[in-house]
C-alpha cells in the first residue's frame, strides 16, 4: 500500500494509531463505568430525597386525614357539637388549609325526632359511626386540591361530607426548585398522571403522560402503578432525561422528580471534554516531537536511499555527510565505506583486468576461494601464436616503436581471443599463450570456436598490415591443439598465475613452431574434434621432441567445408 512506502508515515501508524485507539477505548469505557457509578449515585441519592419528601408531604396530608378520621364515633349526644367544634378548629389550624367545610344532608335538623333532648343552641349532632377514606379533587383554580370525606352511621347512611381545602403551594413548601441536586423539575401528580403540583402554573391540571408514542412516559405511567418507588432512565447512550418517582402512602399521588441526564452527567462530561482535548494536544506534541526528532534521520535515509540507487547505476559520487554519532551516522559511515570499498573494487577489477584475462578477474574478485593455490585436470583447447623473425627485426627499431608494434599486435589478439571466450594466460615475449575451457560443454564445440578464433587471428593481422603498410610487416604463426592439462593457481602466496601446464602444454608450443607465416597448424586431436570439416591447405607428418612416434599435423586455412588436401609433406 502507499502509505507503506514512507516510513515516516509507517512510524505514525505504528505510534500514533494504537496510543488513538487506546485512548479513544479507554476513554468510552471510563464514560460507560463513570456514567453507570454517577446514575447509580444520582438514583440513590435521589430516591433518598424523594422519600423524605413524601414523608413530609404523607405527614402533612395525614395529620388532616387523622383529624377527619377523628369525627368517627362522634356526635349523637349533646357534647358531639363541641367535638365538631374542636375538630374542625383543628383542621382550620393545619398548615395548607385554607378552608375547612361540614355539612350535613338535607332533613338532619336540630330538633329532629329521635334525636335527643333538644340543647340550648337547639342542635344536637348526629351519630358517626365511620369515615370513609379521602377523596381528592384538584380545584379550577389549580392552586388548592379537597379533600372530602363521607361521614355514614351505623347503617352506612350518608349523613354528610367533610371537606377541607388544602392550599398546594404550603404542600410541598421549598420542593419545587430549592435543595435539589441536579434536578430541573419535581412534581406531583395523581393516579391518572394529572400535575396536582407543577413548578410551572400552567402545568397544572394537565397530564403528565402524553400520547404513547413517548416511550419515557409510558414506561413511568406503568411503573407508577406497579412499584412504590424507583427511577426510569431513557433508553438511549446519552438519555435526555431521568425520572425519579416515590408514591405517598396518604394520598393518591406520587412525587416526580425530572431531571436532564446532561446535567447529571455535567461535571463529568466537562472533565470528558477535557480529557478528549488533552488527549488530542498529547498526540499534537508526539507528532511535533516525532517530526522534529525523526526529522533529520529520516532525511539521512532518504538521502541514503537515494545515494543507493545511483551506486546501483554505477555512480558513485561523494561521500555523504555523517550529521550525528547515532546508528544512522554509523550506517552512513558504513555506506561511505561500503561505497569506497566497491569503487576500489572497480578500479582493482578494471586494473587487475589488463594484467589477467577479465574472465579470471572477473572469478578471482568474485570468490576469494579461487586465488587459493591449487588446479585441476581438465580437457581444454590450447592456442599459442608467436611473431616470426620479431627479435632481429627488434633490433632495428627503437623502443617506442618497438612496444607500438607490439601493443598493436596484441590488442587485435586479445580483442579476438576474448569474443571467443577463449582465457589469454600469458605473454612471453612476441608470444600469446590462450586455451578454452569447456567448463559444462562438451569438448567439441569448444575446439571449434578455438580454430574459428585462430582463422580471424590471421585476418586480422593481414588487416593490420593492410591498416599501416608504413609498419614492418609482422609474420604470424599459430598453434591449436586439445588435450588434457591441470588448470589453477601456479606460483606462490605473493605472487601468483593462473595458467595451464602438461604436456598439451608442450605440443602447442610444437605446432606454433612449425606454423609459417599466416599459418594455424592444428594436431590431430584438434582434426579430429572438426569431424574432418576443415580445409587442409597441406598435412605435415612429422617426430617431434619430446613425443614418441611420428605426429600427424594438419595446415589448416578455413572451418566448415569438406576436407580437402592440397599437399603433403613429412618432416624430422
Amino acid at each position: 500500500m502507499p502509505i507503506f512506502t514512507s516510513l515516516y508515515r509507517r512510524l505514525l501508524l505504528l505510534l500514533v494509531l494504537p496510543l488513538v485507539l487506546f485512548l479513544a477505548i479507554s476513554n468510552i469505557v471510563e464514560y460507560l463505568y463513570l456514567r453507570t457509578i454517577v446514575l447509580t449515585e444520582w438514583r440513590q441519592a435521589t430516591l433518598l430525597r424523594l422519600e423524605k419528601a413524601a414523608r413530609q408531604v404523607d405527614e402533612k396530608v395525614g395529620r388532616i386525614v387523622r383529624v377527619m378520621e377523628a369525627f368517627a364515633q362522634t356526635g349523637g349526644n349533646p357534647l358531639g357539637a363541641k367535638k365538631h367544634e374542636w375538630l374542625l378548629n383543628i383542621l382550620e389550624k393545619q398548615e395548607g388549609v385554607s378552608r375547612v367545610r361540614l355539612s350535613w344532608q338535607e332533613g338532619l335538623v336540630p330538633t329532629a325526632a329521635g334525636l335527643g333532648p333538644p340543647r340550648p343552641d337547639g342542635f344536637i349532632p348526629p351519630r358517626i359511626h365511620q369515615v370513609s377514606a379521602p377523596t381528592f379533587a384538584l380545584q379550577p383554580d389549580g392552586r388548592t386540591v379537597s379533600l372530602q370525606v363521607r361521614l355514614q352511621d351505623k347503617k352506612n347512611k350518608l349523613l354528610g361530607h367533610l371537606e377541607v381545602a388544602l392550599d398546594l403551594a404550603t404542600l410541598m413548601p421549598g420542593q419545587e426548585k430549592g435543595g435539589w441536586h441536579l434536578s430541573n423539575l419535581l412534581c406531583l401528580v395523581d393516579k391518572d398522571g394529572r400535575y396536582v403540583v407543577h413548578p410551572d402554573p400552567a402545568q397544572q391540571g394537565q397530564f403528565c403522560w402524553g400520547p404513547p408514542h413517548d416511550e419515557l412516559e409510558a414506561i413511568l405511567k406503568e411503573a407508577v402503578r406497579e412499584e412504590k418507588i424507583g427511577t426510569i432512565l431513557k433508553r438511549s447512550y446519552l438519555a435526555d432525561r431521568v425520572v425519579g418517582y416515590v408514591r405517598l402512602k396518604e394520598a393518591p399521588w406520587a412525587l416526580l422528580l425530572h431531571a436532564s441526564s446532561t446535567e447529571i452527567l455535567g461535571s463529568y462530561l466537562r472533565f470528558r471534554f477535557s480529557y478528549i482535548f488533552s488527549s488530542l494536544l498529547t498526540i499534537l506534541v508526539i507528532l511535533a516531537l516525532l517530526r522534529w526528532g525523526l526529522g533529520a534521520p529520516l532525511a539521512s535515509l532518504r538521502q541514503l536511499s537515494e545515494a543507493a540507487n545511483e551506486v546501483a547505476q554505477g555512480r558513485y559520487g561523494t561521500p555523504l555527510p555523517v550529521r550525528s554519532q547515532d546508528e544512522i551516522g554509523r550506517l552512513t559511515q558504513s555506506f561511505n565505506a561500503m561505497v569506497q570499498g566497491l569503487q576500489e573494487r572497480d578500479f582493482i577489477q578494471t586494473t587487475f583486468g589488463r594484467y589477467v584475462d577479465a574472465k579470471v578477474a572477473r572469478e578471482i574478485l568474485r570468490s576469494p576461494v579461487s586465488v587459493r593455490m591449487g588446479g585441476q585436470k581438465r580437457q581444454v583447447a590450447i592456442l599459442m601464436t608467436d611473431i616470426r623473425g620479431f627479435t632481429p627485426l627488434a633490433e632495428t627499431l627503437t623502443p617506442d616503436m618497438t612496444i607500438t608494434l607490439l601493443n598493436q599486435h596484441f590488442a587485435r589478439i586479445i580483442a579476438v581471443v576474448q569474443n571467443y571466450d577463449g582465457i589469454i594466460v600469458d605473454f612471453f615475449g612476441d608470444s600469446v599463450l590462450a586455451f578454452f575451457d569447456p567448463l559444462e560443454e562438451p569438448l567439441p564445440p569448444v575446439v571449434r570456436r578455438a580454430l574459428k578464433c585462430a582463422l580471424q587471428i590471421q585476418s586480422e593481422m593481414a588487416a593490420l598490415r593492410t591498416d599501416h603498410p608504413e609498419w614492418p610487416s609482422l609474420a604470424l604463426g599459430i598453434g591449436l591443439h586439445a588435450g588434457e592439462v591441470v588448470v589453477g593457481n601456479i606460483g606462490s602466496e605473493t605472487r601468483t598465475k593462473y595458467g595451464i601446464v602438461g604436456s598439451a602444454v608442450n605440443l602447442t608450443h610444437r605446432l606454433q613452431a612449425l606454423a609459417q607465416d599466416g599459418e594455424v597448424v592444428i594436431s590431430e586431436a584438434v582434426y579430429q574434434h572438426t569431424h574432418g570439416a576443415v580445409a587442409v591447405q597441406r598435412e605435415i607428418k612429422t617426430e617431434l621432441k619430446g613425443f614418441t612416434g611420428e605426429l600427424t599435423l594438419y595446415v589448416v586455412t578455413e572451418l566448415g567445408v569438406p576436407m580437402a588436401r592440397a599437399a603433403s609433406g613429412t618432416m624430422g
